[in-house]
Order: C-alpha cells, then structure tokens, then sequence
C-alpha cells in the first residue's frame, strides 16, 4: 500500500506501525522512502507503538 500510494504522488500518507516485523535494513530503506516523500511535498503521518520506531534526524 505504501509503495502504490508514493507511485501515485500521493500528498498525505497515514501509516500505522510501519516497521513492525521488518529487519533492520528494510526500515532504514522505508525511513528513506518516507524522507524523500517529504522532501518531495508530501505530508507522512507515522503512528507508532513503539518509541524505539520513532524514526531519528
């Protein structure tokens, strides 16, 4: 669903424990992913269970 919504350009994604059950390098990527959509004018809402998910910098 993610990757449909940042191939469609959308401007609001809502994601909702994004990382859980992934391994450390597909949440670095997905970081990433999320930054870029940022950068690009996209507004990324992360809901999170986990303090350790909160994404840093």
């Amino acid at each position: 669903m993610v990757l449909k919504a940042l191939l469609e350009e959308a401007r609001l994604l809502i994601c909702d424990n994004p990382f859980d059950s992934l391994d450390q390098g597909t949440v670095a990527a997905l970081n990433e992913t999320f930054s870029r959509a940022v950068d690009a004018g996209a507004s990324v809402v992360l809901l999170l269970s986990n303090r350790t998910d909160i994404p840093t910098g």
